[in-house]
């Protein structure tokens, strides 16, 4: 009986090994074929993509939601994604890759990573405000988004009643920061609840979503470009 219960017992091992490694490995099947170098699961692309509204000038920085936007559009763009990355490690990892000059706009898209870990919001502040100082110092343009919502990320987290106030305060770190940096913008929200309620894992939001994302970021640098003081008469 004992033997039997050992050989049971070490079944259900390897099985709950096997099948932890399946679903924590599912993500990275979406790996931008060709493009990624893996170091510990970070995934980076920086040479000059196809033509995006900003002509490859665009680099794309963030977590799991920013991995998928790259894996789900049909166009090429530049990139460095982690799964799982808060805004520290982003500070921490991404900015030393990128060079000044080497891109006129800087994607964020940040957020649920550091609601999920409950990251202290004076240093989700500081370190978002790092890392805006510097992209801006390389000579770039930020674009941010609010994909922090409450509605969503709550969700996902736990049911206690201050967690929707916090998700508040992080969103509302974005959206002064935008306001106090010049940075362009890109509402996420309306997206959020409609593909949020078909979740491509039960995490993250249908593929359908990441299209409609670029459309809007295309569309705030677009308008940047023509609104700018310096954009030459054609």
């Amino acid at each position: 009986m004992k033997k039997r219960l050992k050989k049971l017992n070490i079944l259900f091992i390897v099985f709950t090994i096997i099948f932890t490694n399946i679903s924590f490995a599912q993500p990275t099947l979406n790996q931008l074929e060709g493009k990624e170098q893996d170091f510990d699961n970070t995934y980076i692309y920086m040479e000059k993509g196809p033509a995006l509204a900003c002509d490859g000038e665009l680099i794309v920085l963030g977590d799991s939601f920013a991995f998928l936007f790259c894996a789900n559009i049909d166009k090429g763009v530049n990139y460095i994604v982690h799964q799982g990355y808060d805004v520290s490690k982003i500070c921490r990892e991404f900015l030393p890759h990128i060079k000044k000059g080497q891109y006129k706009y800087a994607f964020l898209m940040i957020g649920p990573n550091d609601f999920m870990e409950q990251t202290s919001i004076y240093i989700f502040r500081t370190m978002l405000q790092i890392i805006i100082a510097d992209l801006k110092m390389k000579g770039m343009k930020v674009v941010i988004t609010d994909y922090c919502d409450p509605d969503y990320s709550v969700r996902d987290a736990s049911v206690l009643y201050y967690l929707p106030i916090k998700c508040f305060q992080y969103d509302f770190v974005i959206k002064e920061l935008m306001l106090n940096y010049g940075l362009l913008y890109v509402e996420m929200r309306d997206l959020l609840a409609e593909y949020g309620r078909l979740p491509l894992d039960m995490v993250h939001p249908a593929k359908k979503m990441y299209p409609h994302v670029l459309e809007r970021v295309e569309n705030v640098i677009e308008q940047d470009r023509i609104n700018s003081p310096y954009r030459l008469e054609e």
